[in-house]
């Protein structure tokens, strides 16, 4: 034992632990828009001590804003990841899940203006979310067939019309559509719906010049 040597070194404060951030949010599902349930949902950032953000919404699409705003185009459980980080490069991270769940929805506008105004209403724009199939059809006063479209894109209408036949502006009226959809959980739309009136398929639509 004597030729053993022993030494002790001991130190204060030599580890900093630092704090980590608190991950933490709200889901909240948008209704104000024309096509509801829209499949539109918004992400409140309720963390503690971050200053980024990296969501994931558990369809492959990703955002580093604090408090997005995301549109599901399927139905399904969805699982949503909030990784935070606070100044020191802490991460903490938390999830929640969605059950999105929506029919499919289809809206067919009344009137639009060729001539004059934005995009929206320059344009015959038909707007749907979840759908699997679709037809829209415009006929004339005296039963021709104007524009049609059977076009989608994510679940959504891809088209729009611009009030012409073979390129040549139509005239100002009112013009009969009708419309068919499949939702992707196999429902078929009802129609659009008029205050109390049954819901329908076949509706008019007005040229405005």
């Amino acid at each position: 034992m004597d030729s053993l040597c022993y030494d002790t070194v001991s130190y204060s404060n030599s580890v900093f632990v630092s704090e980590k951030p608190t991950s933490n949010f709200t889901i909240q599902e948008v209704t104000d828009t024309l096509i509801n349930p829209s499949g539109i949902y918004s992400f409140v950032d309720n963390s503690l001590d971050a200053v980024s953000w990296y969501w994931s919404f558990g369809d492959g699409v990703f955002s580093f804003e604090q408090n997005p705003t995301h549109r599901y185009y399927s139905n399904g459980i969805m699982y949503v990841t909030l990784i935070v980080k606070n100044e020191l490069g802490c991460l903490d991270t938390s999830f929640q899940i969605i059950n999105v769940d929506f029919l499919g929805s289809l809206f067919i506008p009344n009137a639009f203006s060729p001539d004059a105004g934005t995009i929206e209403t320059m344009y015959f724009i038909p707007k749907g979310v979840g759908i699997e199939e679709y037809l829209i059809e415009i006929f004339s006063p005296y039963g021709e067939k104007v524009w049609s479209s059977t076009k989608l894109a994510k679940g959504q209408p891809s088209e729009k019309w611009d009030g012409t036949l073979n390129g040549k502006p139509l005239p100002q009226g009112a013009y009969v559509w009708k419309a068919y959809a499949l939702f992707g959980n196999g429902k078929i739309w009802e129609g659009m719906k008029f205050e109390d009136r049954k819901p329908t398929k076949v509706g008019s639509v007005t040229i405005l010049r």
